[in-house]
C-alpha cells in the first residue's frame, strides 16, 4: 500500500477515535486493530498481535497482563482510557505508583529474554509514546494521535508490523526529503548570479549559508533551540520583504555567535535563541542574494512545513551532495564519505573488536564480573579520541560518535539492568 494511502487511513482513525471516549478495558482491541489494519486491510490481526499477555510477578507468583503485544517486531504495548496522563504515575495492585511506561516497564523485565521487547508503546487514546529500547537515554518519540499529528508522523508507526521498517530506514527517507529541500535552496540561489560572478568565494559562502540554514532547521524541531519552529516562526514576519528578511537572518545568525552577557539587542524574541558555540556562526561570511520566493520557501516549506528531527546527521551529507551535479559537487568543493565507507574503514580497526567484547561481556553469569566488565568497556569507550584531519561535511567524526554512543548506550542498558544507576548520570555529564 502506498505511503498516501496509509497516512489517510490513519486519519481517518483520529476522527474517529477523537470523538469518542477511549476506554482501556473494552476499546484497546478495536483500537490497535484499527491501526494495524491501515498498513494492510488484508492483514488477519490475530496472528499478529497478543492481547492479555500473561506475565508472573517473580516476587509475589500473581499473574498480570500485558495489553498487547505484538510478537514479530517485538512491540509491547501498555494502553491507558482517554483520561488518563501518560506522565502521571497511578497506584499498582503493590501500592507503588508507576507511570504507564514504568509499568510496561516492569512487564517487560518479567519476560523470557528472547521476548524482551524491542520498542515499549504507551497510548491513551490521543497520543502514542514510542520508547526505543536501542536508545534508553533519549526521551521517547510523542505523537498526537491527532490529523496533524498523524499526517507528519504517519510513517513512524511503520515498526509495529515491519521489522526491517528500522528507524535507520526512516531516517534515510526524510534526510533524503530533507536533502532535496536544500538542493533545491542551492540551486534557487546560483541562478540569481551570471557566470562571472560564481567565484570560489561565492560557493564557499553559499555553502556556508546552507550548512547553517541546516543547523537552525534541525535545531527547532530537534529542542536543541527551546520551541518548535521556532527559528521559522521568527523570519516568517519578514519574509515578504527579501531586503528585511535577509537582515533579520544575519541579525539571527550573529545572536546565535554571541552569549547572552554580551548580547545588545533589545529584540526579546532574537534574544531567546540559545548562543550556539563551536565556531559555526563565527566567521564573517557574506549572505547570499535571496528572492521572497526563497524567504518564503526557507520559512514556510524548509522550516514550519517540514519535520527535521528524524534526520541521521551522518547520513545527510551524502544525500546532500545526490542533489547536485558533479561540477557543482567539484567546484563547490561538497564531498562526502558515506557511512558505508566509514565503516568499512573503522569496523576492522577497532568497532568489531568493541562490538564483540561488549557481546561477550554481556553473557557473563555472574553479575558482579560481568558489571566489572561492563564498566571497565564504558571506561575505555570515553578514553577514545578520533581525529579526521580534513573533516568535509563532518560525516567521519558523526559517524564514529554515534557508534561510539550506539555501544555505550547499551552498556549502559545492561548496567541499569543490574542496579548500576550512578554511571547513568556520569555518563550524561561526559557527553
Amino acid at each position: 500500500m502506498e505511503d498516501k494511502d496509509i497516512r489517510q487511513k490513519l486519519i481517518v482513525q483520529t476522527k474517529f477515535w477523537n470523538a469518542q471516549e477511549g476506554y482501556e478495558k473494552g476499546k484497546t482491541q478495536q483500537f490497535w486493530n484499527s491501526i494495524l489494519k491501515c498498513f494492510d486491510p488484508n492483514i488477519k490481526v490475530e496472528q499478529i498481535i497478543v492481547y492479555e499477555k500473561q506475565v508472573k510477578d517473580p516476587t509475589t507468583g500473581s499473574t498480570k497482563f500485558i495489553d498487547a503485544y505484538i510478537p514479530h517486531t517485538k512491540v509491547l504495548i501498555e494502553q491507558k482510557s482517554s483520561h488518563i496522563a501518560l506522565d502521571k504515575p497511578e497506584p499498582q495492585s503493590d501500592g507503588v505508583a508507576l507511570t504507564p511506561f514504568q509499568q510496561a516497564e516492569r512487564y517487560d523485565n518479567w519476560l523470557p529474554l528472547s521476548e524482551k521487547a524491542r520498542y515499549i508503546v504507551c497510548s491513551n487514546f490521543r497520543t502514542i509514546e514510542i520508547h526505543d529500547r536501542n536508545k534508553p537515554l533519549e526521551p521517547p518519540y510523542i505523537i498526537p494521535f491527532t490529523e496533524d499529528g498523524i499526517s507528519k508522523n504517519y510513517y513512524r508507526l511503520k515498526f509495529l508490523l515491519d521489522s526491517e521498517s528500522t528507524v535507520s530506514a526512516l531516517e534515510i527517507a526524510v534526510s533524503k526529503a530533507a536533502a532535496l529541500q536544500i538542493g533545491s535552496l542551492y540551486n534557487d540561489i546560483i541562478k540569481l548570479y551570471s557566470k562571472t560572478e560564481l567565484t570560489s568565494e561565492l560557493f564557499h559562502n553559499i555553502n556556508v549559508f546552507c550548512v547553517r540554514l541546516v543547523f537552525c532547521l534541525y535545531a527547532e524541531d530537534s529542542l536543541v533551540f527551546s520551541r518548535k519552529d521556532m527559528f521559522g516562526l521568527y523570519l516568517q514576519t519578514f519574509n515578504k520583504n527579501r531586503d528585511e528578511f535577509r537582515l533579520h537572518l544575519k541579525l539571527l545568525f550573529q545572536t546565535l555567535n554571541t552569549p547572552p552577557s554580551e548580547r545588545d539587542s533589545e529584540d526579546i524574541r532574537l534574544n531567546e535563541f540559545p548562543y550556539t558555540n563551536g565556531g559555526l556562526f563565527a566567521a564573517n561570511v557574506k549572505l547570499p542574494k535571496l528572492t521572497e520566493t526563497i524567504a518564503f520557501n526557507i520559512t514556510q516549506k524548509f522550516s514550519l512545513g517540514f519535520d527535521w528531527s528524524p534526520i541521521n546527521p551522518a547520513i545527510f551529507g551524502a544525500m546532500f551532495e545526490s542533489t547536485l551535479s558533479s561540477k557543482d559537487r567539484r567546484e563547490g568543493g561538497m564531498h562526502y564519505t558515506t557511512t558505508e565507507n566509514i565503516d568499512k574503514a573503522l569496523a576492522p580497526l577497532f568497532l568489531d573488536d568493541l562490538r564483540s567484547r561488549l557481546s561477550d561481556a554481556t553473557k557473563i553469569p555472574d553479575l558482579n564480573t560481568k558489571r566489572d566488565a561492563l564498566l571497565s568497556l564504558q571506561d575505555e569507550l570515553a578514553s577514545i579520541r578520533i581525529l579526521d584531519p580534513a573533516c568535509g561535511s563532518g560525516n567521519f567524526l558523526t559517524y564514529c560518535f554515534m557508534e561510539l554512543r550506539r555501544l555505550e548506550n547499551k552498556i549502559l542498558y545492561e548496567l541499569h539492568s543490574a542496579g548500576v544507576e550512578t554511571r547513568l548520570i556520569a555518563s550524561l555529564q561526559r557527553f
